[in-house]
């Protein structure tokens, strides 16, 4: 995934920010989008900054911060959340 929004970033702006877009509303459990949405911040802190919209900056990071925040807290949803809290602060340094 995060190459895939990568490769759509050299041709543009808008392609890959669609893409991040997609991937961050994707799940049909909470979990499921839990990790739908790491992988789309994962994949939005590869990209360079001047491709980042800040409408896809803004929903993907407020989707993190609400994950960080969920509970309880389970085995596998501290690995989700430590992954969340990496995809956010790697947002947060492309400012």
């Amino acid at each position: 995934m995060r190459l895939a929004a990568g490769y759509l970033a050299i041709g543009g702006e808008r392609r890959p920010n669609d893409f991040i877009l997609l991937l961050a509303g994707l799940g049909k459990s909470p979990a499921e989008h839990a990790r739908a949405l790491v992988l789309a911040g994962l994949a939005l802190s590869d990209l360079p900054a001047e491709r980042v919209q800040e409408k896809t900056r803004t929903e993907v990071t407020r989707g993190l911060v609400q994950t960080l925040g969920d509970e309880p807290m389970s085995l596998p949803g501290c690995v989700w959340r430590l992954a969340a809290h990496l995809a956010y602060t790697e947002i947060r340094a492309l400012r």
